[in-house]
């Protein structure tokens, strides 16, 4: 009976979950160049259909909704012209538009033939009905208004008979509600609480009148029809503060609120806010021939990936972007190395935008223009003068001299102070006065030479001044939100560990002078069973390569390799391109000691061979039947342009490598960490490799050729206090041809299997990588939600916050630990996060070493899927009277302590069922 009670009240309680968010989170953007993946947290958004030949693609959790007006038709419509002129007897002096006589007959089946078929033929499903009152503008006698109340009437019906599925979101029709109400999903409307007015252009508050009149019009649409109502409210984009306050007022009348600027053309707030992750790099492309050695790509990302930041560069020789920033952009980034007087209108435009908007700038190195006015205008007084005495520290924050000790010189003193903000260091000369990095009311800033510095001696060797993760959380006013990481699952640190083909003919140096590539599947691969993605070279191992002669011998050896169950088959081309874009004729390459790719015989480089050609070679000659290729390891320098990336993705492959994780105790340094990738234009974005290979560590294979064991530094330096990297052992099939490698890899592989680890393929680190870019991360009334992560499983919460199981959906776990407070996803498509004082008392997932392929909590228990590539560990959060079992057969615990209840299973995969009883 007890039982049945707690099953009882916890149904209750999810059933109250449910109705309490059974409203849909709306949002409106009319404005070109939506970003979708953020609009994606919403549940119906409405957007301009003139602005995509097709609609955004099909969304589980939000559905997407055309503009479409009824009662006016603008000149720029396509179906304007076809519209007769009889139809058309009058405009509306407030928009412009052409007012419709709804009267019509044939109104109504022109509307659904010519206006919204070919929308549903482009692929839009649902729509949003505006201008439903705009015959009122035509009717003045009550005769008048029922033809047009009768005309609206008939084509509203007209279309739901058409499109029978489509969801109807109607704009006002206060007066035909009573007939069609049964035909909306949902009605909106327009300033409750303020309002624009084009008359004047200006915001204000709607009169107490006008409130009053509207939620009059609106009471029995939630009351009798129970329709969700949507609010549509103005603010100017920069007062943030106000569009949350607006809304709040609108959700306490139990309405959906939707607050943004006229032109619909901001991410503005809702039901939920979207927390903005993309941050917009301006780089100096006159400064740097490749954006990939640039400070940008090569320092800044990788901090801002951290921080769960997308950058978006913007090269500041073209025109900057026009688009809304407000909602976009997390904020703004400028790292140029000097002033560009021919850019300074540009960016002093863009720059008082991001300002006007309330978009945070952090300006690196350089503001780019040498303006004291301007700079007053941002609290900064910038006077002349050179230091003719010693130039010394007066106040130092605690976050500058991070790697690197700030040493101020005369040749680089500037005078200026910072009147509005805290000055993170400030340098005196005599009575002159320097603030070089500071904080301020919109943003910060952080002069040369106090960013990142060469260390002494030595022109490589850099090392950040500033300490990057606080100074950009501070200038970008970062809020305290769950963050995206590609390093951990279910509360353990990822693993991949691939290998580049490059060696499969070399002699190993031990008796019988076996293959390079005999000794890796042998006491590597096969010994060693964790998930590998290992690739060949066809210009190596195929009969029309260079070693024809050896090719029977190198395929068997691949194929073994590949029939393994635990190696997942990648390419690493056919020629092995030393200089991509040398190749593609996007760059020059001048004394290339080995030319620009292996020379074979009769070949003409071509990118499709290289990639998808090489791909049909081992899907036809080396891997076994069910397994293809799914990787393209990326051979030479790794720095392929946009059109040789694009290849990879529509040959459907999954591709990585480059990237300079190198960070050593020699040269401890955060500039040596890499970052998650870089799009090289389109969305073609290049996955890096998460760590480098033994050629970094053995000075380009030249020795020592233990080397490959210091990469274990790397693997502790990027775990610890911050955990920035998954463990990545990557290397050449050419490692198993000398004996003090091949012990250097073994020593690798021993460190890796004595951490606590979740190996996986390298497709799935890359699939993550792609999630962590679309990932959308929104602001609810009582956490967060997380919407279009895809493979992606992990975030990082505030410290401060602590999960609610029972309430929350879509998480399966997390896990405290120094690095940060990992919560585990269960879902790739949607996670909404409700914190509380305590997590509740629904069992919950503490770490596992496989990934989590289902998870459906019950009342008494959940059930859930673990999939890994080792035997199962894992932990669990429950009560004494909870019993685990795997099909019907109760699994016995290893232990149980505090930190959580420990399971240990010999398969890799398992359909697991905890039940718990009263």
């Amino acid at each position: 009976m007890l039982q049945k009670i707690c099953r009882t009240l916890i149904a209750a309680l999810m059933a109250c979950l449910a109705t309490a968010s059974s409203k849909p989170a709306v949002a409106f953007f009319y404005g070109a160049q939506p970003p979708l993946n953020e609009l994606r947290a919403f549940d119906w958004v409405v957007l301009e259909p003139d602005h995509f030949t097709a609609a955004p693609a099909a969304s589980a959790e939000t559905d997407w909704f055309a503009y479409v007006s009824v009662g006016e038709v603008e000149a720029r419509r396509s179906y304007a012209g076809k519209i007769p002129a009889a139809w058309l007897p009058s405009s509306n002096p407030a928009w412009g538009g052409k007012i419709i006589d709804q009267s019509q007959p044939e109104w109504p089946a022109f509307f659904v033939e010519q206006i919204i078929t070919p929308l549903w033929q482009r692929g839009w499903r649902h729509f949003f009905l505006d201008t439903l009152d705009s015959w009122q503008l035509l009717a003045s006698t009550p005769a008048e208004q029922a033809a047009q109340q009768a005309g609206l009437i008939r084509t509203l019906k007209a279309l739901k008979t058409r499109y029978p599925e489509a969801k109807l979101l109607f704009n006002r029709g206060f007066e035909v509600l009573p007939e069609v109400h049964g035909l909306a999903a949902g009605v909106a409307f327009e300033s409750l609480e303020a309002r624009w007015q084009p008359s004047n252009r200006q915001y204000s508050q709607v009169p107490e009148s006008d409130r009053a009149w509207l939620l009059q019009q609106i009471k029995p649409i939630q009351e009798q029809w129970k329709l969700p109502v949507i609010a549509i409210d103005y603010v100017p984009a920069g007062d943030r503060k106000q569009a949350r306050e607006v809304a709040a007022r609108i959700r306490a009348r139990g309405l959906i609120p939707w607050v943004a600027t006229p032109e619909l053309d901001i991410l503005g707030v809702g039901l939920v806010e979207v927390q903005p992750r993309r941050v917009m790099v301006l780089y100096d492309s006159s400064q740097y021939g490749n954006l990939m050695e640039s400070d940008h790509v090569r320092f800044l990302a990788t901090p801002l990936n951290y921080l769960g930041l997308v950058p978006e560069y913007v090269d500041v020789q073209q025109p900057l972007p026009g688009i809304a920033l407000a909602g976009r952009y997390a904020g703004i980034v400028s790292w140029l190395n000097g002033d560009l007087p021919s850019r300074a209108s540009d960016l002093k435009r863009l720059f008082d935008r991001a300002r006007n908007e309330g978009v945070p700038l952090a300006i690196l190195s350089r503001f780019g223009f040498n303006d004291p006015g301007w700079m007053a205008q941002r609290g900064i007084s910038v006077r002349d003068g050179n230091a003719t005495e010693a130039v010394r520290i007066t106040k130092q924050h605690a976050a500058v001299g991070f790697e690197h000790k700030p040493y101020p010189q005369r040749d680089n003193f500037e005078p200026m102070k910072l009147n509005e903000g805290e000055a993170w260091l400030s340098l005196a000369s005599g009575e002159l006065q320097q603030d070089p990095v500071g904080i301020t009311p919109w943003g910060g800033y952080a002069l040369g030479p106090y960013v990142v510095e060469l260390a002494p001696g030595d022109e490589t060797d850099t090392y950040w001044v500033i300490q990057p993760l606080e100074f950009l959380k501070a200038a970008l006013q970062l809020p305290a939100m769950p963050i995206a990481d590609t390093t951990t699952e279910n509360g353990r640190r990822l693993w991949l560990t691939h290998i580049d083909g490059d060696g499969f003919p070399s002699l190993a140096e031990i008796p019988g002078s076996p293959t390079a590539a005999e000794v890796m599947r042998r006491d590597f691969i096969e010994r060693y069973r964790v998930p590998h993605t290992v690739s060949v070279i066809e210009g190596e191992t195929s009969p029309n390569g260079l070693w024809s002669n050896m090719a029977k011998s190198l395929e068997t050896t691949s194929r073994a390799i590949f029939a393994l169950p635990h190696v997942e088959v990648a390419s690493h081309t056919y020629s092995h391109p030393f200089f991509w874009q040398a190749l593609t004729g996007k760059r020059k390459v001048e004394g290339s000691l080995y030319g620009l790719n292996l020379q074979l015989k009769n070949y003409k480089f071509s990118v499709d061979r290289e990639i998808s050609g090489s791909a049909a070679y081992i899907n036809s000659r080396l891997a076994p039947a069910g397994k293809q290729v799914k990787v393209l390891l990326w051979s030479g320098d790794c720095d392929p342009d946009g059109e040789t990336v694009a290849a990879t993705y529509k040959a459907g492959l999954r591709n990585m490598n480059a990237g300079d994780t190198t960070i050593t105790r020699a040269h401890p340094s955060w500039t040596r960490i890499s970052s998650l990738g870089l799009d090289k234009g389109g969305g073609n974005f290049q996955i890096f490799a998460p760590n480098q290979n033994e050629n970094i560590y053995t000075n380009d294979w030249k020795g020592p050729y233990w080397g490959f064991r210091r990469v274990i530094e790397t693997f502790e330096l990027t775990d610890k206090p911050y955990r920035f990297k998954p463990i990545n052992i990557y290397y050449h099939t050419y490692s198993a041809s000398r004996k003090a490698s091949i012990e250097a890899l073994h020593q690798v592989y021993r460190y890796a299997l004595s951490q606590e680890t979740l190996p996986l393929y390298a497709s799935a680190y890359i699939d993550r990588v792609i999630g962590f870019n679309q990932v959308v991360v929104a602001k609810t009334d009582s956490g967060w939600r997380v919407r279009n992560q895809g493979a992606l499983r992990t975030v990082r919460l505030p410290e401060s916050a602590v999960p609610d199981f029972a309430a929350s959906q879509g998480i399966a776990g997390w896990r405290q630990q120094p690095q940060g407070r990992y919560l585990h996803l269960s879902s790739q498509h949607s996670a909404d996060i409700v914190v509380a004082a305590e997590t509740g008392k629904r069992p919950y997932l503490i770490e596992a070493n496989a990934h989590l392929t289902a998870w459906q909590p019950r009342a008494d228990g959940v059930r859930f899927k673990l999939d890994g590539g080792v035997p199962l560990q894992w932990s669990l959060a429950h009560d004494t009277n909870c019993t685990l079992s795997q099909a019907g057969r109760p699994i016995k615990p290893l232990s149980r302590t505090a930190a959580g209840t420990q399971y240990k299973l010999a398969e890799q995969v398992a359909d697991l069922d905890l039940a718990c009883s009263p």
